[in-house]
């Protein structure tokens, strides 16, 4: 069985037992690109006022829960275009992307093997994966 058959066959077994997630739109008109408030800058309210001229917006949740905006879809396929790909998924911090990645491609591998001074953002995601085979830097 290929990679994407794999694939395939994981996300029939988890829409089977009704964990497959889907973003879904947001149940308001504000913008949310979903990010995190690490600067408390959604409270500034300079940054406030910028945004109210600009467009009503806010941060608060993940994606997951915030909803998939227009903006987002549009952001995705131009993406997807200019790198000749068939579809694009944009996080909200490379840290994100690295652990969904990890532990997205370990779901469909028999074996994972990484060193053990990788970023943290692959060892958390390959501690959410069902394998984890972590070796001390240099064994490999």
């Amino acid at each position: 069985m290929n990679y994407l058959d794999r694939v395939d066959a994981l996300l029939r077994e988890l829409a089977l037992r009704d964990r497959l997630r889907a973003l879904q739109p947001p149940a308001r008109c504000e913008l949310d690109f979903s990010t995190n408030d690490y600067l408390a800058l959604a409270t500034d309210a300079r940054v406030v006022a910028a945004l109210t001229a600009a467009r009503r917006a806010g941060a608060g949740a993940a994606r997951l829960l915030g909803g998939r905006h227009a903006e987002h879809i549009r952001l995705e396929a131009e993406l997807a275009e200019f790198t000749g790909r068939e579809a694009a998924l944009v996080f909200s911090s490379g840290y994100l992307a690295a652990a969904g990645a990890a532990a997205s491609l370990t779901m469909v591998c028999t074996a994972v093997y990484s060193d053990a001074l990788n970023h943290a953002s692959l060892i958390d995601g390959l501690r959410a994966a069902p394998i984890r085979h972590v070796h001390p830097h240099g064994a490999l």
